[in-house]
């Protein structure tokens, strides 16, 4: 028989009958499961405003991205949205700020900054009937990682693994927009100009009733 005495999730001492045993037991310490990774992992980079192959362009300019640990709260993304973007952002939860990348380049970052948790922001100028990538971390026509993009023209599209959301026709040409994600597993959040999008699931027009600007929506599962 073995008996223990635990405190907070730790063991402060344990003993057992008969104590002859007592050198046969080996004790080790909590087994804990790494956090799987949100954004489904692949061997692409990062990539700024175009696809893996370098199509689909960006063709209005792009600013600051900036990549963060964790959800960032409505509160964060409007100081972001309100503040000066020329400004690189520094921060505990800043994994990365890149300051106006072109379209195609990719932004170094780690297999294990997409653990957990991760949100986006980023500054877009939309090019007239804007359609291109804004970030892109996938296969291009495969479901495997992760992109950001203003299709169908003017749009914005957030693909995570087989999750799909859509906010269409809410981006103006020639005008420099803030855009934010948040992506966590069973939530997808998409901010624009520091206020929450109401987004749909992939039909055109879907889950955007006329003048709905400020509401989110929660991915399945």
């Amino acid at each position: 028989m073995i008996a223990g005495t635990v405190k907070g999730g730790k063991l402060l001492a344990w003993d057992i009958q008969p104590a002859a045993r007592k050198n046969d037991v080996v004790v080790c310490g909590p087994q804990t499961t790494p956090p799987s990774a949100t954004i489904p992992l692949n061997a692409h980079p990062l990539r700024a405003g175009s696809d893996q192959l370098g199509n689909n362009r960006f063709r209005g300019k792009i600013g600051r991205v900036t990549l963060f640990r964790g959800r960032l709260d409505p509160a964060a993304i409007r100081d972001l949205a309100t503040g000066d973007r020329s400004k690189p952002v520094a921060g505990e939860r800043v994994v990365a700020c890149w300051m106006n990348p072109n379209s195609g380049d990719p932004l170094p970052a780690k297999a294990e900054d997409f653990v957990g948790a991760v949100s986006f922001e980023v500054w877009v100028q939309p090019g007239e009937n804007e359609a291109g990538r804004i970030l892109d971390k996938l296969t291009p026509g495969v479901d495997d990682g992760f992109l950001l993009d203003a299709w169908p023209k003017l749009s914005l599209r957030l693909i995570v693994g087989g999750q799909r959301r859509d906010a269409p026709n809410v981006l103006k040409p020639g005008v420099w927009q803030h855009v934010a994600v948040v992506i966590d597993r069973g939530l997808l959040r998409v901010y624009l100009d520091g206020q929450p999008l109401v987004l749909g699931t992939g039909r055109p027009g879907a889950g955007m009733p006329p003048g709905a600007r400020t509401a989110h929506a929660r991915a399945p599962g």
